[in-house]
Formats: C-alpha cells, structure tokens, sequence
C-alpha cells in the first residue's frame, strides 16, 4: 500500500488528509493496520509537566525518538516509515525547531509521511489549513504524494 523508495535520498511523502478525504483515509490505513502518530498529542503530553528550558533543549531528541518508535514497515522494501499527523507544534516558536531540516534529516534514513489537511504548491511547498501564512518549504526537495 506505501512503498519507500531506498534510492531517494529524503524520503519525504505526503497523503491528502483534507475533509472529503480523510475518513477515506482512516479507513484505509485502518484496513492495513499501519501506525499513525498525532505527533502534536503525544508531544504535548509529553511537555506538559516541563519547563521551556527543559523542553527546547530535548525536543528533537524526543520527536525522534517517538517517531522512531511509531515506525511502519515497508514490506517490499523492509524499510521502516512513519504516517504522521497534527505536527504544527513543531512550530511553536519557544522549540527553535528548523522544521523543514528536521523533517529532511530524519527521512534520509526513515521514511517520512505527512497526512496533510492544507494546499499543497508543486509537491515542495504546505501550507496549514485556512492559513496561507504557515507553510512548510521543502526547497529543492520533491516531496511525493501518495494516492492510497
């Protein structure tokens, strides 16, 4: 159903997560019984008993390591991947997250795919629900949607 190209270098994908899409969606990565994280929710639990300090300086260790942990299987390709969702607090300013790097660094080794509920410019550009002023820039880097 997701397949992992081992030949490109980020491996970045993106499903359409929109409204008329998204229990289409659900239901299907249901039905293949694959992981997906709501990376905000489990962030956020995991901050809430944190100071900011504490937290800026362990946040990337910690997605990584959640995102690792929720990692799906390529079964053609055996190489691990994560379906993730809701990761605007990535965002949140007190983090000084580079997002965009973050997200390119982590799919070199693990596949990295976004269920995207905004516009999406030329596969390399995302922009938030309802809001044309955040968008991630994926410059230089095609990410490739995948049709389920």
């Amino acid at each position: 159903m997701i397949h992992i190209d081992k030949h490109t270098r980020n491996k970045l994908y993106w499903i359409d997560y929109s409204d008329p899409q998204k229990s289409f969606v659900n239901n299907k990565l249901r039905e293949s019984n694959l992981i997906v994280l709501n990376l905000g929710y489990e962030f956020a639990s995991y901050i809430k008993d944190k100071d900011e300090a504490q937290v800026r300086i362990m946040a990337t260790d910690y997605l990584s390591e959640i995102m690792e942990y929720s990692a799906n299987v390529d079964t053609s390709t055996k190489l691990p991947f994560v379906i993730m969702r809701n990761f605007g607090i990535m965002l949140e300013n007190f983090l000084d997250i580079d997002v965009e790097k973050f997200l390119k660094d982590f799919s070199k080794n693990i596949g990295l795919v976004m269920l995207w509920e905004g516009t999406v410019k030329d596969n390399q550009q995302f922009f938030w629900p309802e809001s044309e002023d955040y968008s991630l820039k994926f410059n230089d880097t095609n990410v490739n949607k995948i049709q389920l």
